[in-house]
């Protein structure tokens, strides 16, 4: 029987992690550590982590809300860059699963890693895992002072990444083992079982056929280009239309009059484990809510993605071209999978009836 850690910071994380135990390590001792990167979550992930009854610790470990700033950028970093803040866990676990997308677990990982027979995993964290995680420069500026302190590259140690997609994961210039997190059935015995870990009974599946997945932009310039789009977007299909925020937007969303708006901070993976969702339209930006359904339940939600219309950006998103070509073409009917050029296109859209159908 082995010793297993796993670190997480979002409800996706946690959802992913319960998948990976179920399908592999049942029989082990799983160890859990929440970061309080969000700190409007953390308690809800875990109780969760509690209900999933797959622990036999769960610990929230400080790091502290991120102001956008590098005094607190540096200060998390500072708390938890020293042993003494995770000896309370297990000194020496067998194996350490991360997301590998932030720097927080990054660090804590590092620490366990000084037993050299403590193997690392990575675990899906969305779109960054079929690409830029496995392709990262190694030598970026966070990944240098991170080597500066332990003395390596943290990939290096990495002994396998679980995705729920493995022919999705393009390049792997690290040639990283991939491995298949189990598919899940709508509606299934695990599907109804995870429901009651991540979801909530008084929920009700959106009803509207179109579903709008809100972005998170650091920049005002980014923000007011995104203004613009989504307003198009809502003038185009109006009342068939339900909104779901990022959690950072719920105040501006709730201002906007003549919108629906679906104020849920459950994850939309745990909305669609009992719902038949092949009838949906799902827009995005480039939300990985949208390319969800096709890679852990293999439903084929209509899917509108915009991201090519923020001129200012879109050479920068262009490294998700391929992963969405993968998406596209593993469904059954193609055309249901867009990827927008021009605003003009959502005219169109709505004039075919193809996505606004039935309502």
């Amino acid at each position: 029987m082995k010793n297993n850690i796993y670190i997480c910071t979002t409800q996706y994380h946690l959802f992913n992690i319960v998948n990976i135990i179920h399908g592999f390590y049942q029989e082990d001792r799983n160890y859990l550590i929440v970061l309080d990167c969000i700190p409007t979550l953390v308690n809800r992930i875990y109780e969760q982590a509690i209900k999933a009854d797959l622990f036999e610790k769960v610990i929230i470990v400080e790091v502290g809300q991120i102001k956008g700033n590098f005094k607190s950028y540096l200060s998390s970093i500072r708390r938890i860059l020293f042993p003494k803040n995770i000896k309370m866990i297990l000194e020496n676990p067998d194996r350490v699963f991360i997301s590998g997308t932030e720097i927080y677990s990054r660090i804590i990982a590092f620490n366990f890693l000084k037993n050299p027979n403590t193997k690392l995993f990575y675990y899906e964290d969305g779109m960054e895992s079929y690409d830029t995680l496995l392709n990262r420069q190694v030598t970026n500026r966070s990944n240098r002072i991170l080597k500066m302190r332990f003395g390596y590259y943290l990939i290096e140690r990495c002994v396998a990444i679980y995705v729920y997609k493995p022919e999705y994961v393009s390049g792997n210039k690290y040639e990283i083992p991939v491995k298949k997190i189990p598919t899940i059935a709508v509606g299934g015995s695990w599907a109804i079982e995870l429901k009651k870990i991540f979801g909530r009974a008084s929920e009700i599946f959106p009803r509207e056929k179109i579903i709008y997945f809100d972005a998170w932009f650091n920049s005002d310039k980014a923000r007011n280009e995104n203004r613009k789009i989504v307003s198009s977007i809502i003038s185009i299909f109006g009342e068939k239309l339900i909104v779901k925020p990022h959690p950072s937007n719920l105040k501006e969303w709730s201002k906007i009059k003549n919108v629906k708006v679906f104020e849920s901070v459950t994850t939309f993976e745990t909305l669609c484990l009992t719902e038949n969702i092949n009838d949906k339209t799902l827009i995005s930006m480039f939300s990985t809510a949208c390319i969800l359904p096709k890679m852990i339940f293999n439903e084929e939600p209509r899917i509108i993605l915009t991201y090519r219309l923020y001129k200012k950006y879109c050479n920068e998103w262009k490294k998700f071209d391929t992963l969405f070509e993968n998406v596209k073409n593993d469904y059954a009917d193609k055309q249901k999978f867009i990827i927008l050029n021009d605003v003009r296109e959502l005219d169109n859209i709505k004039l075919s009836g193809k996505y606004v159908k039935n309502n």
